[in-house]
């Protein structure tokens, strides 16, 4: 039969463990801040979006050549967006953009690329596609269309200082 003390000693690692898989499983950082997500178009601030640390951010647009729909998936991060995910309408997109490990799943072929991580994305829409985002924070989804008459680009900042600046 174990202790009180000893029992005591369980029960505290077993919090601490618990309290370490709690802290890698929620999106937000420790000191509760989120990122923003600022879209500049011509140089300008257009937009900010409040966003979790990790949450997910999905890029669709109509291909330029083919015409079919083709989304990207990215998890913000205080550094970038890191890309996890592809998915393509067709199978001639992905020979198009070189992918040999696409999976065919529920209409669409979907790419798990190695994880890449880009400071700032460039969208570029052309004048018979749209580009848009959809910001998923658990609570609502936010859509984003980029005008086709110029490019817009994407950067993360802490809300805090874009707010300040």
């Amino acid at each position: 039969m174990l202790s009180s003390s000893k029992h005591r000693i369980i029960f505290f690692s077993s919090l601490l463990v618990l309290c370490g898989v709690l802290a890698t499983l929620l999106p937000a950082r420790a000191d509760g801040s989120l990122l923003c997500v600022q879209a500049e178009k011509n140089g300008t601030v257009w937009r900010r979006i409040e966003a979790a640390p990790g949450s997910e951010v999905r890029l669709s647009f109509q291909h330029s050549l083919y015409g079919s729909r083709v989304e990207e998936f990215f998890n913000l991060r205080p550094e970038g967006f890191q890309l996890t995910e592809l998915r393509y309408a067709e199978p001639r997109l992905v020979e198009f953009y070189g992918h040999e490990s696409a999976k065919y799943d529920n209409g669409v072929w979907i790419v798990r690329p190695q994880p890449a991580l880009f400071p700032s994305l460039t969208l570029h829409a052309s004048f018979n596609a749209s580009i848009s985002l959809f910001f998923d924070q658990q609570t609502k989804l936010v859509q984003l269309a980029v005008p086709t008459d110029s490019a817009v680009r994407l950067t993360i900042a802490d809300c805090k200082d874009a707010r300040d600046g």
